[in-house]
């Protein structure tokens, strides 16, 4: 993907993530931080790949039910 997301970005991923380096999703949301998307980035400490399912289902139900309710997405870009 070029560019950035137009749309409000949520990235949750495990800082122990034993198939997906951490250093990929942090890295792709300081790209699209600096081109001026809204990110929001969760770091979780669950160990493995699949470990962070759950974190990730806890962090995008209330993300997305407030895309739905209209409400300004949180950034976690600085």
């Amino acid at each position: 993907m070029t560019g950035r997301p137009e749309a409000p970005v949520l990235i949750v991923h495990g800082v122990t993530d034993d198939i997906v380096p951490f250093a990929q999703d942090r890295e792709l949301a300081e790209r699209w931080c600096a081109s001026g998307a809204t990110v929001q980035c969760v770091a979780t400490p669950v160990p493995t790949h699949v470990g962070g399912v759950a974190p990730g289902f806890a962090a995008a139900v209330p993300f997305l039910e407030s895309r739905f309710a209209g409400r300004e997405a949180v950034s976690t870009c600085d």
